[in-house]
C-alpha cells in the first residue's frame, strides 16, 4: 500500500505546478482561452466544431481566481486523475499493473500538465470501453451507457466518438438492444451540435451585416 501511495505522489508531484502556468503552449489553447469570455467559432474561439462542453467546463473552472490558461491546465489535470481511476476498471484482474502503464506514460504525463483537451479523450475512452466490453458480452444496459458516454464525449472532442460509432452500434447489436443506444448517441450529439450550429449561423449573419455596413 505504501508503495502505491509513493508512486502516486511521484506522478502527481510535477503536476502540482501545472495549474500555475501563465502562458498557453500553442494556438488552440489561446483560442480556448478567448472562448471563455466570447464564444465565436467564426473567429476560431474556439476552432470548429466548437468543443462546447469543454468550453462550458472551462467557464465553470474559471469561476476560481485563476487565469484562462490555468483553468485549462487544471481541467486537464482533473481529467487525468479520472482517467487513472477508470483505467484500472478496464481490467480488474490485472490489478495495479495496468495503472502503472498510464502512471509512467510520457504522453499521459505531458497532456495531464498542459492546457489541452487530449487527456479528456483518454478519460472518456476508458469510460466508454468499460461499458462497450460489457455490451459486447451481451449486457443491454451497458450498451446504452456506452452510447451515453460517447454522446457526452462528442461534446468535448467530437472526432473519436464519431469514429467509434460503428463499434457502438456493433456492441448494441450483440446486446440485442440497438434502437435505444443508437438513438441516445444521436440525441446527445444533436444536443450540442444544433445549438452550436445555430450560434455559428447567427454570428455569421452578424459578421456579414457588419461587412455590408462598412461597404
Amino acid at each position: 500500500m505504501q508503495t502505491k501511495i509513493l508512486l502516486a505522489l511521484i506522478w502527481i508531484a510535477p503536476l502540482a505546478f501545472a495549474p500555475f502556468r501563465d502562458y498557453a503552449m500553442e494556438h488552440d489553447s489561446v483560442n480556448f482561452a478567448l472562448s471563455i469570455s466570447h464564444f465565436d467559432i467564426a473567429l476560431h474561439q474556439p476552432q470548429p466544431p466548437g468543443f462546447p462542453y469543454w468550453v462550458l467546463a472551462l467557464k465553470a473552472v474559471s469561476l476560481l481566481p485563476i487565469t484562462a490558461v490555468q483553468a485549462q491546465t487544471l481541467l486537464a489535470l482533473l481529467f487525468s486523475l479520472a482517467a487513472i481511476a477508470l483505467w484500472r476498471r478496464l481490467d480488474p484482474c490485472a490489478g495495479s499493473g495496468n495503472v502503472f502503464l498510464i502512471l509512467f506514460s510520457p504522453v499521459a504525463w505531458f497532456y495531464a500538465a498542459v492546457p489541452a483537451t487530449n487527456i479528456a479523450g483518454l478519460a472518456f475512452a476508458c469510460a466508454y470501453l468499460i461499458f462497450a466490453i460489457r455490451a459486447w458480452n451481451g449486457d443491454a444496459r451497458a450498451a446504452l451507457w456506452a452510447a451515453v458516454v460517447a454522446g457526452v464525449w462528442s461534446g468535448f472532442r467530437s472526432a473519436s466518438p464519431m469514429f467509434l460509432f460503428p463499434l457502438t452500434v456493433a456492441c448494441a447489436w450483440r446486446a440485442r438492444s440497438l434502437l435505444a443506444p443508437a438513438g441516445s448517441f444521436v440525441l446527445l450529439w444533436l444536443a450540442w451540435y444544433v445549438p452550436v450550429t445555430a450560434v455559428r449561423l447567427s454570428f455569421r449573419e452578424c459578421h456579414l451585416s457588419d461587412v455590408v455596413s462598412v461597404v
